[in-house]
């Protein structure tokens, strides 16, 4: 049944994505066809400026999805059908947790991308930032490894967060304006899982020494966003599994 939720969810989001990757594509295609004329330089220029618009775009566009995801195709109209179905809450968390991640990776690597052929051929000092990232992959690996380890974490983070915000409003307020009481409780959460993260990364020295590295790799990030993923993600289950209310 999992299987089948993920299709799903695809079938119902995909739409939504692939016009922009297909345009930043575009984008990226275009670069090294305009190098052959007088004028690459402003050519390259207006796409740059094109690419950082759509990525701009995209990455709204991707929140809002993610919105509509976890919230509308949840708890509105469409929740009726989906919690109709013999599944478990587990299932259906899951394959939104995927699905959705799955988005965010594409969205980062197809932004990468863009900006790394369009800045290479608009300024070629791309090329001299490109070897010193693959010099500290190559010199320090865990390091390399720890940074996509947060990204990958903050992604999970950033899913959490929206799942359990539309859980808990689902279940505190019936009112009219959940817009604005979703905003207040989404930037008042963040204020405070912040806070939390400052005081344990100032207070608590978690830089471990990893194979004799001569650089110090700091966990709090990690660590602290890793359990904070953890909570939001059973308290969702718990208030979904057992409370759960449909508009």
């Amino acid at each position: 049944m999992l299987r089948k939720l993920i299709k799903h969810e695809f079938i119902a989001s995909y739409r939504r994505y692939v016009p922009f990757y297909i345009a930043l594509l575009g984008l990226a295609v275009l670069n090294p066809l305009t190098s052959l004329t007088d004028d690459a330089f402003y050519i390259n220029a207006i796409l740059l400026s094109g690419a950082v618009i759509i990525v701009s775009v995209m990455s709204l566009f991707t929140i809002y999805n993610m919105i509509i995801s976890l919230g509308r195709r949840v708890y509105g109209k469409p929740g009726y059908l989906l919690f109709t179905l013999p599944v478990k809450t587990i299932d259906i968390m899951l394959s939104k947790i995927l699905v959705n991640l799955f988005w965010i990776i594409c969205t980062v690597i197809i932004s990468i991308i863009t900006f790394a052929v369009t800045f290479y051929f608009f300024d070629g000092s791309f090329l001299t930032v490109f070897r010193m990232i693959t010099l500290m992959f190559i010199e320090n690996p865990m390091d390399g490894l720890i940074l996509i380890l947060a990204l990958f974490i903050y992604a999970l983070y950033s899913i959490a967060i929206l799942m359990f915000l539309f859980s808990f409003l689902n279940l505190i307020y019936k009112g009219e304006r959940k817009i604005l009481m979703g905003l207040l409780i989404y930037f008042g959460m963040s204020i405070v899982i912040d806070s939390v993260y400052q005081i344990f990364a100032n207070y608590q020295d978690v830089s471990i020494d990893l194979l004799n590295s001569t650089t110090y790799i700091d966990w709090s990030f990690i660590g602290i966003y890793t359990l904070i993923s953890s909570i939001l993600y059973i308290s969702t289950y718990y208030m979904m599994d057992r409370s759960l209310e449909l508009q």
